[in-house]
């Protein structure tokens, strides 16, 4: 590989937001970016250029736009292929022979783009072979069809698109369904691979005004429905600007069930800070920090006199492109538009349902706004060490709708504490604080440049240090964490005050149940350890998906976090299994344990080499059913809400070809277990599973028991 070439820029990078993983960085081993033609780019230009990423531990396949900035820098490019004599040494004679077609009418789809994924088409490089091998992209013809050639053995994964359809894989029997892995065995040439896709979904309607006028430039966005820890949550899908006669369409959608609503939440950075962000009066390492605050409530810090900003009393409100303009009356008060939900509801509980189906365009889905006259809410923070100073403050409906996470409006607090929200309508609300600790400015990055879009972020910077091998630790420093009800009246809302408390946090040590060779430092450094609340609703974002790390020592610690009921979540090793996490005799991955301001300490994180399974074979009019989905939760029905964001006994699985299927890693209990056709988004809701569990069969799993189940494929009524 050639050298890249000295720059003071870092060469672009692809983050996911879901599991905060770099995968994509160049110049790095293993990496490489292509033209849409399919050239490696021997030099950024500047540009666009499309890029597909596949984020394996979050489940994440996105497709973005890395748009290179304008500066001249070498790129390290990764081999694109194993030389001949490397791969000739793995047996690849395989062929697979599928057809596309549209899952609405069986009509073949000509121009879509198949992916092949899995060491069968892209086999795990030997030691010594060069890695970052792209996966083959294949094209349908105009019948449909599509042959992969040179298959090695192992597992195919197959993943389509086309323009107007939403992404699927083989096997799908609705939008988004569990895809099904193909076993690819010496030169075997499989012919009946059949991919269903279902066309996008639109939903589309007009904005409007309390007087009837239509609302230009307003930003209107989907959440789709969905169910966890026994309720509704509702998450963010396409949004839409309204043109000029107020009208919006929604494209792209996943046939589903949504919600519509114009966000308008308000923004409001003290001016003194946009001035020193500005002005640049203070240090670099203090601009980057404050810099960093004020992007976290959802401000670029424009200042006042720009389209993006006006000024209320001593603070800058935000006009985020597609926010209902917050007016001031000849009198001096203020009106805002808040959200609101289709058709003029500002509460998501008492919005519309719109259900779309592939195809399908729903018209009409008209959103009125409503002003209401805003008044003045201030206070004063008080922390622990006495500084409470560039602290973000959101506030919330009260009570908080579990369904969607919404801010009313976000600020931060100025060096000596004291907040504002300078335009808040009345109401019932919450101020809710989480200042989580924060690693030090790395000034490398305090400069970077940064092009967002969808959920990936690309930078261009200072190179980037070697990744390590054992990520940072915990720091040490404390959580803080305030909230209270505020009630919001026609009069300014003065003299409110929050203390600051420490998060309570978790820690214990790691027990290996088992014989076998315990994993080594990194291996263990790199476990996460989650804190997942017990009512589905999400930490803030750099606790939500690692909250605590394994030390060299064997003693895990996690941040601390605002109080309330949380399970305790662990990721597997390769060859260990998370078994429990035992605290005063309970179990904290079954039952939550209820953190409110004292720490949780000598928790035991038990890993196994024995983990308990189902297995066995599922059957559908007499035949092995290679197309059903075997889903299993527990007996009790009283652990079926509640359960977090990720419960451990609630399991799906895709059955293989020959109708087989395997439920791994189960901790022992009592268990239904039944095979359905196709699950859909709700099949966790427990009204969903009270008709399951009248057709299910009744498994109890012993510790460490490998139990066979046999099932017939029922449809459920």
């Amino acid at each position: 590989m050639s050298q890249p070439a000295k720059s003071t820029m870092r060469a672009p990078s692809a983050r996911c937001r879901a599991c905060s993983g770099v995968f994509l960085r160049v110049p790095e081993a293993g990496c490489v970016i292509r033209s849409d033609k399919g050239q490696p780019l021997q030099r950024a230009q500047a540009g666009a250029y499309p890029l597909n990423v596949l984020c394996a531990s979050a489940g994440v396949k996105t497709g973005i736009m890395c748009v290179m900035p304008l500066f001249t820098l070498s790129l390290l490019l990764a081999l694109t292929a194993a030389p001949h004599s490397q791969r000739s040494a793995v047996p690849s004679t395989g062929v697979a022979v599928g057809r596309v077609i549209d899952a609405s009418n069986g009509r073949p789809i000509a121009g879509a783009i198949v992916t092949l994924f899995g060491s069968a088409a892209v086999p795990v490089p030997r030691e010594g072979q060069p890695r970052g091998m792209p996966a083959p992209r294949l094209m349908t013809n105009g019948a449909g069809q599509f042959v992969a050639r040179g298959l090695h053995n192992g597992s195919l994964f197959l993943i389509v698109t086309k323009g107007g359809y939403v992404d699927a894989s083989n096997a799908q029997w609705r939008p988004e369904g569990s895809a099904q892995r193909i076993d690819v065995k010496g030169g075997e040439r499989i012919i009946d691979i059949e991919v269903r896709m279902w066309r996008h979904a639109v939903i589309s309607g007009t904005v409007i005004d309390e007087a009837g006028e239509p609302v230009v430039g307003a930003r209107v966005q989907s959440y789709r429905r969905g169910f966890a820890a026994g309720h509704v949550v509702l998450t963010p899908s396409a949004s839409a600007m309204t043109d000029d006669r107020g009208m919006y369409r929604l494209a792209s959608l996943v046939p589903n069930d949504y919600e519509i609503a114009v966000v308008s939440p308000q923004v409001a950075v003290p001016t003194a800070a946009i001035d020193t962000l500005r002005q640049g009066a203070s240090g670099a390492v203090q601009r980057a920090e404050l810099s960093r605050e004020v992007g976290a409530i959802g401000s670029p810090g424009a200042p006042s006199g720009t389209p993006f900003a006006i000024i209320a009393g001593a603070h800058t409100l935000t006009l985020t492109p597609g926010t209902a303009t917050t007016m001031q009356r000849t009198d001096g008060s203020w009106l805002v538009y808040p959200t609101t939900f289709c058709p003029a509801s500002t509460s998501a509980a008492e919005g519309s349902i719109v259900g779309v189906k592939a195809g399908e365009e729903r018209a009409g889905i008209d959103i009125q706004l409503q002003p209401f006259r805003a008044v003045r809410v201030s206070g004063q923070i008080l922390a622990p060490n006495g500084y409470a100073g560039t602290i973000p403050i959101r506030l919330i409906p009260s009570p908080a709708e579990g369904a969607v996470d919404l801010d009313v409006a976000t600020t931060i607090t100025d060096p000596d504490g004291a907040f504002a929200f300078p335009v808040v309508p009345p109401g019932q609300y919450l101020l809710r604080l989480v200042r989580i600790p924060r690693p030090p400015v790395d000034m490398a990055d305090a400069n970077a440049m940064i092009v967002r879009s969808g959920s990936i972020a690309v930078s261009a910077s200072e190179p980037p240090p070697p990744a390590p091998t054992i990520p940072p630790g915990i720091p040490a420093d404390a959580t803080l964490f305030a909230e209270a009800p505020i009630a919001v009246g026609d009069t300014d809302l003065t003299g409110v005050t929050l203390a600051l408390h420490a998060g309570p946090r978790v820690s214990g040590r790691v027990e290996f149940d088992g014989t076998g060779e315990r994993p080594d430092i990194a291996t263990l450094a790199n476990v996460r350890v989650t804190l997942d609340p017990a009512d589905g609703s999400k930490l803030p974002e750099r606790l939500g998906f690692v909250t605590g790390r394994i030390d060299e020592n064997g003693q895990f610690h996690t941040y601390g976090v605002p109080p309330g009921k949380y399970f305790v979540r662990v990721n597997g090793l390769s060859d260990w299994f998370f078994k429990g996490a035992i605290y005063e005799g309970r179990d904290l991955a079954d039952t939550p344990i209820d953190l409110m301001t004292d720490d949780a300490t000598g928790v035991v994180l038990t890993f196994t080499d024995r983990p308990s399974s189902i297995t066995g074979a599922v059957r559908r009019g007499g035949a092995a059913d290679g197309s059903a989905v075997v889903l299993v939760f527990p007996v009790d029905s009283s652990i079926w809400t509640a359960t977090g964001t990720a419960p451990r006994r609630m399991r799906t699985a895709r059955t293989n070809v020959d109708g087989s299927y395997l439920l791994p890693a189960l901790p022992p209990g009592d268990y239904y277990v039944a095979a359905v056709r196709e699950t859909s988004d709700d099949w966790a809701d427990p009204a969903s599973l009270e008709i399951l569990a009248r057709s299910a069969e009744q498994v109890h799993l012993a510790e460490g028991e490998q139990k066979t189940q046999d099932l017939h494929t029922t449809t459920i009524r």
